[in-house]
């Protein structure tokens, strides 16, 4: 499986001795002074360290908060939250619902969505929160031809049921079995006026990591209730369509994946 977020010119760029950060997608990319590191589910290279609990310490292509911490409750704490909750909704079929699919679609025309939710519960209230990053795999056919896809904040509560290509809910019209959409297909004010990331997941087969702002995780955290996950939406895509894996993936590794880093 391939990654999208890390650079070519790494290997070269490091050789040079820059001051540049560097994101790993294998531990193959992770190799210092002959010396087989580990690349962290967030994406950057650890190396032994004996003097951390957890045996092993990020790297100096690290960012600077996280660069030369130790991996583990003494110094940087990296968790890969796979979704809680995921489905998508169709304008196409506005009554069907995809809760139990393994795989998430999201089109341009007819339009459909992708829903993501994380359980935040796992990281302390009060930790200093260094990074955060939603991790997709697109499927073997999952490219997407043209466009990009937009990431907003979710603001209304959804259920994900147990329906898969069956009438039931979530839907494009309701969120839950009983309550609607403010918005059809989780549109204006079921979610965020603005995307708080976009991505082209163009190519198939590939893991796609998207930077998620640090304020919307930490109100996820101090605050649960708020917590009503992500619906990915195509721009600009006329009618190609873009499809990851779910959380019901046979591959686990394949499942969306929030992954945090903090400090306790």
């Amino acid at each position: 499986m391939r990654s999208a977020t890390v650079p070519a010119l790494a290997v070269l760029l490091a050789a040079c001795g820059t001051n540049d950060t560097f994101p790993c997608r294998d531990a193959s990319q992770c190799v210092l002074g002959g010396a087989a590191g580990r690349c962290e589910a967030v994406g950057w290279c650890s190396f032994p360290d004996a003097s951390c609990s957890g045996g092993f310490r990020f790297g100096d292509y690290a960012p600077p908060e996280i660069a030369g911490t130790c991996v583990g409750p003494d110094g940087t704490v990296v968790l890969a939250l796979t979704a809680a909750a995921d489905a998508w909704i169709d304008s196409g079929k506005p009554g069907v619902a995809y809760g139990l699919s393994a795989t998430l679609s999201a089109d341009g025309d007819p339009a459909a969505n992708i829903l993501l939710r994380f359980d935040l519960g796992g990281v302390p209230a009060g930790a200093r929160l260094l990074q955060a990053t939603l991790q997709v795999t697109t499927t073997p056919d999952g490219a997407l031809a043209q466009g990009s896809a937009d990431v907003y904040v979710l603001r209304q509560a959804w259920a994900e049921g147990f329906r898969d290509d069956r009438v039931g809910s979530p839907n494009w019209t309701m969120r839950d079995d009983t309550t609607t959409w403010a918005g059809p297909g989780a549109s204006a004010g079921a979610r965020g006026d603005a995307p708080i990331a976009t991505f082209a997941p163009s190519t198939a087969s590939t893991r796609f990591a998207v930077p998620v702002p640090l304020a919307t995780v930490a109100s996820w955290v101090a605050m649960p209730a708020l917590n009503d996950g992500l619906v990915l939406v195509l721009r600009d895509a006329g009618s190609a369509a873009a499809k990851i894996h779910a959380r019901e993936a046979g591959d686990p590794n394949a499942r969306p994946r929030l992954v945090v880093a903090y400090k306790p």
